[in-house]
């Protein structure tokens, strides 16, 4: 499952991706996506490895869904040069800096999560 943001400029900013839960895939098992022709979410995930989604705007639709989102705001001590820098790279891709560090953090922490503990 993928959140993204559409924005001015047509592409898409992937803000969030996830699995799918097991009532999630049984939900959507019927409707498989009608632009990749794809048959399989295997297939539906190549499709999307290999192109853009603002190529495709004139075939999407609205859709309408409700999110509860329960965040919780923790706040850490940053280096005042580091901080600059995060605001400038979070400017150039047209996010918030505290979005990006999050984006950041999950990929990071996803990948230590994956290691072999010593």
């Amino acid at each position: 499952m993928v959140l993204f943001v559409h924005k001015k400029n047509n592409r898409a900013l992937i803000v969030s991706a996830r699995d799918m839960t097991r009532s999630e895939r049984k939900r959507y098992e019927k409707n498989k996506s009608s632009i990749s022709r794809a048959s399989s979410y295997e297939e539906i995930g190549e499709f999307w490895d290999s192109h853009d989604l603002s190529e495709y705007w004139a075939k999407t639709k609205p859709v309408e869904f409700e999110i509860d989102i329960k965040s919780e705001v923790t706040y850490y001590p940053v280096e005042g040069k580091l901080s600059a820098r995060i605001v400038r790279i979070a400017k150039r891709k047209g996010v918030s800096p505290g979005t990006l560090l999050n984006l950041w953090l999950q990929e990071r922490v996803r990948k230590e999560s994956k290691r072999p503990t010593a």
